[in-house]
This record gives structure tokens, C-alpha cells and sequence, in this order.
């Protein structure tokens, strides 16, 4: 017999015979081995839906590939309110907002995505902002 907890898989809680995986179903069991009467309770893992876009999945099993998509729609946000908010990094925080922002669209032609071009523009239009307020405040700051 082998120590607690160190088996490989679904075992009689008795004698700790390995049982059969694929035989093995969830309610009453009865082991070959012992005749010790016990209910099994397998596990079903979800099958996870398709949360990657078609063509983005290399050959294989990829039920275990995570999505590693960028949301550049909510970097340029982000980068355009850090911008706006500390007007020394507001130049910065323009550019990487523009840079975002085009990224964002051409990401939303590849995904086929209808909408959202509003947002992208208004996300643009913010950047702007943040670089005007940086170079405002750059232009004082050197006075």
C-alpha cells in the first residue's frame, strides 16, 4: 500500500486499488478488488468557450491557451488620463495615447468589430489634450 495522498489518481478509499478512469462514473461504486461499497464523485472540468479569435490558435489542443490580446482601446485611456492628470509626463502620455489609439483601430479592422471607432476618437482627442497640457506646462516650467 501506498502513504496518503500520494496516489496517482482515483483509488478504493479502502485498499487504495487504482480504479479505471474511463469506467469510473459519479454515484455508487463497488471495488473489484475489496468489495467495499462507496460513492465516487468524478470531476468535470468546464469546457472552456472560445475566448480567442479564429486564426490567432497555433495546431494542437488549445483548450489550455490563454488570451494574451492587448486592449490598447483602454491603454490609450489610460495613458491619455495619466497625461491630463500629471501634466510633467502630459507629452508622453499624448504620444503612447495616439500610438495606442491607432494600434486600437487596426485591432478593431482584424477582429471584424462594428463599433467603438467613436471611443477610439474620443480616446484621440484626449491624448491631444494631454499633450497640449504637457507642452503648456513644459513651456512654463522653462520660463
Amino acid at each position: 500500500m501506498s502513504e496518503r495522498g500520494a496516489s496517482s489518481g482515483p483509488s478504493c478509499p479502502s485498499c487504495e486499488e487504482p480504479l479505471d478512469r474511463d469506467r469510473l462514473a459519479d454515484g455508487p461504486q463497488l471495488c473489484a478488488r475489496c468489495g467495499t461499497s462507496f460513492q465516487a464523485a468524478c470531476f468535470h472540468p468546464v469546457v472552456r468557450r472560445a475566448a480567442l479569435r479564429e486564426g490567432r490558435l497555433s495546431s494542437g489542443d488549445d483548450s489550455r491557451t490563454p488570451s494574451r490580446e492587448r486592449d490598447y482601446l483602454g491603454l490609450a485611456w489610460l495613458f491619455a488620463v495619466a497625461g491630463i492628470l500629471l501634466c510633467p509626463v502630459g507629452v508622453l502620455g499624448g504620444v503612447l495615447c495616439a500610438y495606442c489609439s491607432f494600434r486600437a483601430l487596426r485591432q478593431m479592422r482584424e477582429w471584424g468589430d462594428a463599433g467603438g471607432r467613436l471611443r477610439v476618437a474620443a480616446a484621440l482627442a484626449a491624448g491631444l489634450l494631454s499633450f497640449a497640457l504637457g507642452l503648456l506646462g513644459a513651456a512654463r516650467f522653462l520660463r
